[in-house]
């Protein structure tokens, strides 16, 4: 089956994150899908 690994990464704006998900996440040995989930604000943890 699928193999997921969640990663929380935090960038000033949509086009850093693309960068980010583009250049350095997807060029990693053994990244064959990327699925970002974007959430615009963090809520206080409890």
């Amino acid at each position: 089956g699928d193999h997921m690994i969640m990663a929380e990464v935090w960038t000033r704006n949509g086009k850093e994150l693309s960068s980010i998900i583009s250049e350095k996440i997807g060029k990693l040995q053994g990244i064959t899908h990327i699925r970002p989930a974007i959430l615009l604000e963090k809520l206080k943890e409890v």
